[in-house]
């Protein structure tokens, strides 16, 4: 059983990743942000249900101890990934011994668990529908429209700051999926021609 002092400390551990990663703003250090968001997610998971398998020492040899705690250690890998991707497993917390503060804990992993996946899927999914919001309003108001790719447009986007590029439609003529990719990524509205 998992003592409350730990349940807490889980707790807080995950709220402070979480802040940690709001607080983030660059992109490079955004980046590293899920990663370690990810990281401790998943850690605190495997924490939290490894006593829901973890092996009663009966009269096993100190080998087959070691295999069932790597099986349970497996098990709880298992069930901590598995909340990423919406499946709630109360494990442990369903036993009769465990208290509010490991309940509370085990629930605010999923939370975190499946906000850590719709971010992910915003960030990856979310950018193409935004840049077709930001082309429709960049219609509407004063703008820039820069044609092509070249070396001149590279260094004039380049040149500009943040309304600016939120200002700006991209219109590519070819179909290029990184250059795409990184002028969105970059704040740019960008329009394929094909």
């Amino acid at each position: 059983m998992i003592e409350p002092t730990v349940s807490i400390l889980v707790m807080l551990v995950t709220v402070t990743a979480f802040i940690y990663y709001l607080l983030t703003t660059k992109s490079e250090a955004k980046d590293q942000s899920y990663a370690s968001y990810f990281l401790v997610i998943l850690a605190i998971g495997v924490i939290l249900h490894y006593p829901s398998y973890a092996p009663v020492a009966a009269d096993q040899s100190p080998s087959e101890l070691f295999v069932e705690q790597l099986l349970a250690f497996g098990k709880a890998m298992e069930t901590a990934l598995r909340a990423f991707s919406g499946m709630f497993n109360i494990g442990a917390a369903q036993q009769e011994y465990a208290d509010l503060a490991y309940k509370l804990a085990v629930f605010l992993h999923y939370l975190a668990s499946m906000l850590l996946t719709f971010l992910v899927a915003i960030k990856l999914f979310g950018k193409n529908v935004a840049n077709r919001i930001r082309i429709w309003v960049n219609s509407n108001r004063s703008k820039y429209i820069v044609i092509g790719s070249g070396e001149h447009a590279q260094l004039f986007l380049k040149s500009l700051d943040h309304e600016q590029k939120r200002r700006t439609t991209v219109i590519l003529e070819t179909a290029d999926a990184e250059l795409h990719r990184d002028l969105l990524f970059q704040g740019f509205s960008v329009l394929t021609m094909h």
